[in-house]
């Protein structure tokens, strides 16, 4: 697809994307090796994967009952909304679109209990109701609108094109008005405004600026920003019409223009969005301020903290020596790590890489004469992510997978252990079922391994928050917005001990027999100490924030304790009395009028009913001497098996043009497609025009055991005479390699900082297959980063690219560089800036281009509610060097004879548009050097594109 078709396209994917996770992913590809089943209710289908029939009920019931819920806040709904379970990822996320037809893609895990997730109820019910909020709020058009969608299809939705926090925040609302539980109900919210207040940055700039409610991947509060003020802003609005109120602006932005927000809200409200923030700013000051005052009455533990970063992190480890703890760490600056910290220096000694998803639960054991830290990390395969079990060697500095019976441990969500000892608690989920293992670590010739000791199945639709390994075992289980503590003694099954209304979110970490746990019972998470016979509980470390972890350390307790900003490990003390108190009551399920769903039964996959194509988008592309006018008609399967696209139109220079393409994907990750393709050339160096027709097959996989991505198949191809040569048929096949090691890109950062790309393509064409010639083609390319030794945000980019051909005319098979079009969107293959677009063309070429990116400066601001947002800008030095051979039949150049230099500075802007897209505004200025090299040559560049 072209690249102009394709911004189009993901510009549109963009406009009715939404996420529940806090950051927002791009449109994700399926595995393509799943057994598909599908059930469906009156107004649902659900298609999963073999053996997840149950949980595939569950979805329907909750999406009906979500449905009966929401429908009269909307004004519209589609017939039939497609749910797929994706089962290949361990962290639970969703997204929803309308395009090409209304479907929610729902990753089915349980949240880690220290997720702003760890607040919703029944969470996989709060996640289908969040998502098909999205579906409902962008459904409607009408007007111009309505008229509009009659004619081009699924992708005319005038509610996508709004902020990303109008879309969370009212799913964030409805999840916590409508369902039990919710983030706009849970402790972390709460915390967020609370501390802010209290450290006097609510209603600044810095925090509460409405360009930056969309969220920064550089500013807090990150990626929880949509979620956060989105829901304030929708909270406020509930407050005064209530369900009426959600269903006429909905209904009004349906018929407005995109980015005209403030007429909707005063037809319906009669307000602006800016007083309206003017009103939330100041009510959630005053409440808060009262809640301040009522908390510091009561007694509060002294912190002395040990860090001052204020960044994200979460559980705690203490060495078996008390000397030392570890901590996950996560900053929009750094790569995740595992830090550890020595207490009594309060410095970092040592940093291990890791994987930024990954489940709750850090160990520190003593094994022998060496120290090792377990932990999970996000394992791929083929398009799967699952969280396994692995363990850090820290004498030997080595990372090795846990495995039991020769097999990695997957799909594990939460682990804990002792410091004395080898037993392990670890909690898997996988399509629903969930289960607890008791583990043994053993250490047998210097390599560790796993045995698996007890197991025990959770009940349905409950999921692990917290274990304390010892004698007995302690789990804390969710239900819904309850909590559940259960006792697992030696030779016994787990028995329930207690029920409490809230949340746990972490038991404490100490060998000792005191049940200590990081509870949310006075709606911040502080330390209690829990009596179950007595169903009691005392506080033991009481703060104005909240704590997110916690061990205990001789008299004091280490925590991870909540700033404006992030979490700080500290030093917390014991309160000097803890009154004793009873636990809330366990609040019972809500009463709901009965659903009838009339579910299905399973039934195979079959892609007729969604492959056919819902919508198409006009297109025009400005080309060298001319303009193209064409449609495009881009569409796929629920299951994304099935993937086409359609794409034609005239030229205004005088050529049809025309394209089709199909990919069929199965097993583990392969694909095999087809296409055909009716193309006008223009060659920019001789002012030629002339075409191709062609197509061909291609049968594409991924190695794993190489991390290599493949392709091969046969190619036909045939081309118009012109002044390089006559008619030519060529047949033959084509195959390719990629390769992508380590290549690594912080959030924020302007390029990767390390890493390369190797890529290899080969084509072979041959008289005996019905060529005109035999020939071939061949390129090689490397690409290099490499992070500068002075300084972390400056990068080089080195890139080293070959072409090769031989057999053949030059019209059929011949390379072309130099430098870009003014005005250029994309960059050739073979680039040297400073010289014509198109001035080399020859069967041999090979280029040398070399960058040094640096930052100028991160602005991260927009105005207001204006759809362009600029993120930061900065430059590159680049040098470029190329050679070229064989121009004609006469060998009049030959390869590496003659080299062509030039160099140039490039000013780069980063933007945000319309809200989603992302693009870049470049300027460069290059000199060429030689008789052919431009003394100053001007061009202009913009990228936009989600891919």
């Amino acid at each position: 697809m072209g690249i102009w078709r394709a911004i189009g396209f993901i510009s549109l994917l963009s406009f009715c994307f939404n996420s529940t996770s806090l950051a927002t992913p791009v449109y994700i590809t399926f595995p393509s090796g799943v057994d598909w089943k599908t059930r469906q209710s009156e107004h649902f289908q659900v298609l999963y994967g073999k053996g997840h029939k149950e949980l595939a009920e569950r979805t329907l019931l909750a999406a009906e009952s979500a449905r009966a819920l929401l429908l009269p806040l909307f004004p519209e709904s589609p017939d039939k909304t497609w749910i797929v379970l994706g089962n290949w990822e361990d962290v639970v996320n969703g997204y929803a679109l309308n395009l090409p037809f209304p479907h929610i893609v729902i990753y089915p895990s349980p949240p880690g209990s220290t997720s702003q997730l760890a607040s919703l109820g029944d969470w996989l019910e709060s996640l289908i109701l969040h998502e098909y909020v999205h579906i409902l709020h962008i459904y409607p058009a009408k007007g111009l609108w309505g008229a509009m969608r009659s004619v081009f299809g699924s992708w005319v939705l005038p509610n996508g094109i709004m902020p990303l926090h109008f879309h969370e925040g009212l799913a964030v609302l409805l999840e916590s008005e409508l369902l039990p539980g919710g983030r706009g109900e849970g402790a972390y919210f709460d915390m967020l405004q609370r501390v802010s207040v209290a450290e006097g940055q609510w209603g600044t700039d810095a925090f509460l600026s409405r360009d930056r409610m969309d969220g920064t991947s550089t500013i807090y509060p990150y990626g929880t920003s949509p979620y956060f003020f989105g829901y304030l802003l929708h909270n406020e609005l509930w407050k005064r019409k209530n369900k009426e109120g959600i269903h006429s602006l909905v209904s009004s932005y349906s018929n407005n223009w995109p980015t005209l927000f403030d007429g909707p809200l005063d037809e319906v409200f009669g307000t602006s969005y800016e007083k309206l923030w003017e009103d939330v700013i100041r009510i959630r000051k005053v409440e808060k301020e009262a809640e301040i005052a009522a908390i510091q009455k009561q007694p509060l533990s002294k912190l002395e903290f040990l860090t001052e970063d204020r960044s994200g992190k979460r559980n705690l480890a203490v060495s078996p020596d008390g000397k030392k703890v570890a901590f996950r760490s996560l900053r929009p600056d750094e790569d995740s790590e595992i830090k550890i910290l020595d207490l009594a220096s309060k410095k970092i000694t040592e940093r291990l890489s890791l994987t930024q998803q990954a489940a709750e639960g850090l160990c520190w054991m003593k094994l022998k004469n060496r120290d090792v830290l377990v932990v999970t990390r996000t394992t791929q395969n083929a398009a799967t992510n699952y969280y396994t079990l692995a363990a850090y060697d820290l004498k030997k500095e080595k990372w090795s997978p846990l495995k039991w019976k020769g097999k990695p441990l997957e799909h594990v969500h939460q682990l804990a252990c002792a410091n004395k000892g080898r037993k392990l608690l670890i909690y898997q989920e996988w399509g629903g079922k969930g289960k607890v293992l008791e583990l043994g670590l053993f250490d047998k010739d210097d390599e560790l391994s796993v045995k698996g000791l007890r197991k025990w199945d959770l009940p349905t639709g409950s999921w692990v928050s917290s274990f304390k390994v010892g004698k007995p075992h302690w789990m804390s289980l969710r239900q819904g917005v309850n909590t559940e503590l259960y006792r697992w003694e030696e030779g016994k099954n787990p028995e329930k001990a207690l029920a409490f209304k809230g949340h746990l979110t972490q038991f404490g970490l100490g060998d000792g027999a005191t049940l200590e746990a990081v509870l949310d019972a006075d709606g911040r998470d502080e330390i209690w100490a829990i009596d179950p016979e007595k169903k009691t509980l005392a506080k033991r470390v009481a703060v104005l924030s909240g704590i997110s972890a916690f061990a205990p350390v001789n008299e004091k307790y280490l925590v991870l304790a909540f700033r404006h900003g992030g979490y700080d490990v500290a030093w917390a003390d014991k309160l000097a009395e803890a009154t004793t108190r009873e636990f809330a009551a366990v609040e019972p399920a809500p009463e709901r009028a009965p659903i009838n769903a009339n579910i299905s039964e399973e039934k195979n996959y079959s892609a007729l009913s969604t492959i056919l194509p819902r919508m198409w988008i006009p297109n025009i592309l400005i080309v060298p001497a001319g303009v193209q006018i064409g449609a495009f008609i881009p569409a796929f399967d629920v299951s994304q098996k099935h993937v086409y696209s359609i794409f034609g139109g005239y030229d205004t220079r005088g050529r049809p043009f025309a394209d089709f393409g199909y990919t069929y994907r199965f097993g583990e990750d392969y694909g095999v497609g087809g296409g055909a393709y009716y193309s006008p050339v223009y060659i920019q160096s001789t002012g030629k025009f002339y075409s191709i027709w062609g197509g061909g097959a291609t049968l594409s996989g991924h190695a794993d055991f190489i991390d290599t991505s493949w392709s091969i198949g046969p190619a036909y191809k045939n081309v118009e005479g012109t002044s390089f040569g006559p008619q030519k048929t060529s047949v033959g096949v084509i195959a390719s390699l990629r390769k992508n090691i380590g290549v690594k890109i912080k959030p924020g950062a302007i390029s990767p900082h390390t890493g390369t790309i190797l890529s290899l393509s080969h084509g072979v064409y041959l008289k005996a297959l019905g060529s005109d010639d035999d020939f071939f083609m061949s390129t090689a390319g490397v690409q290099q980063f490499v992070r500068s030794p002075w300084a972390e945000s400056h990068s080089f980019y080195l890139s080293l690219t070959g072409g090769y051909s031989e057999g053949t005319t030059l019209n059929n098979a011949f390379f072309q560089g130099g430098g870009e079009i003014l005005f250029s969107q994309q960059r050739g293959s073979y680039l040297n800036r400073g010289f014509q677009p198109g001035l080399f063309l020859g069967r041999e070429m090979l280029t040398f281009n070399l960058e040094y990116r640096f930052p100028i400066v991160t602005v991260e601001r927009g105005y207001g509610y204006a759809p362009f947002f600029l993120r930061g800008i900065h430059m590159a030095l680049v040098g470029d060097i190329l050679s070229f051979g064989r121009i004609g039949s006469v060998n009049n150049a030959h390869l590496l004879n003659q080299f062509f230099y030039s160099t140039g500075v490039e000013l780069k802007s980063d933007w945000k548009a319309f809200f989603y897209v992302p693009m870049q505004f470049r300027i460069g200025a290059y000199h060429g050097f030689g008789s052919v090299g431009e003394q100053l040559y001007i061009n202009f560049g913009v990228l936009a594109s989600l891919l």
